[in-house]
């Protein structure tokens, strides 16, 4: 769990007692095999050459093999600095039913297989969530590096969690992202419109923020990144409309089920492997 003040107080992080005994993640090999089409570009090559001398001078083939390359290219090759992908996922309680964060920890336990050995990208993942019960507006964060920690998106959760603080979630990720260098893309997976909740009183649950402010925050946090040359695209959990499209500026898709989110990752993440070529 990482806390910090954003002006937002700190969360205390708890155990999913529902979710302690969980599966381990089940890796998709049919969808592997197709990030790995997408990053195998990225992947050294192996190669054999042959001397008929029986002498082999490495730096003479390494000097030869630049000077066949087009020098601009090579340049260009260079200058790459790779890039870095985060998967920014809406934690909220409306993501625990009908086994949502299952198929996304699987998702993702997928992706992070397929991206073993890869060096030119730096992969992420972000789970999200605020509070029902708080007079300031709180964010919950769950940062996931590596395929062992998959399960924390299923069991890892926190005191009255429960709501969708996507524009706090945004800033957090343009923050961490400011001083990455190279191509930088964030993919947000929701199943909710954008919420905060106010609390008026010491007992139950607060009143939803106006939901016409809390989505020209949202709206306000995803122009930012992208002024900061951030790329953003949002998938829309069985949720969508002009609003969601305003927000990630077109940049948006609705789909049904976590399955149905898997053509369009491929294909964001094809566009970018494109770009950091």
């Amino acid at each position: 769990m990482t806390s910090f003040k954003f002006p937002y107080e700190k969360y205390t992080l708890r155990l999913n007692q529902s979710q302690s005994y969980t599966t381990n993640p089940k890796i998709n090999e049919k969808l592997k095999r197709q990030f790995d089409v997408v990053f195998s570009s990225l992947k050294g090559k192996k190669r054999t050459i042959k001397s008929n001398t029986g002498n082999l001078n490495i730096r003479s083939v390494i000097d030869w093999e630049i000077a066949q390359k087009d020098q601009r290219v090579f340049d260009r090759e260079l200058r790459s600095k790779g890039g870095t992908v985060i998967l920014l996922i809406d934690g909220s309680g409306s993501m625990r039913y009908h086994q949502k964060m299952q198929n996304v920890r699987d998702l993702v336990a997928t992706l992070y297989k397929s991206l073993d050995g890869i060096k030119k990208i730096t992969f992420k993942v972000i789970m999200y969530f605020g509070c029902f019960r708080t007079d300031e507006q709180q964010l919950g964060i769950i940062e996931i590096d590596s395929l062992k920690d998959c399960n924390k998106l299923v069991t890892d959760s926190i005191d009255d969690f429960g709501s969708t603080p996507t524009a706090s979630a945004m800033h957090y990720c343009t923050k961490l992202l400011k001083k990455v260098k190279g191509k930088r893309l964030v993919v947000t997976m929701t199943d909710g419109h954008p919420t905060i909740f106010n609390s008026r009183y010491n007992t139950g649950n607060g009143i939803p923020d106006r939901i016409s402010h809390q989505f020209e925050q949202t709206r306000l946090s995803y122009l930012d990144a992208e002024n900061q040359k951030i790329k953003n695209f949002g998938i829309g959990i069985q949720v969508g409309g002009d609003d969601m499209e305003k927000i990630f500026r077109r940049n948006f898709v609705k789909v049904n089920d976590i399955s149905d989110s898997e053509k369009h990752i491929i294909r964001q993440l094809k566009i970018f492997v494109k770009s950091i070529k």
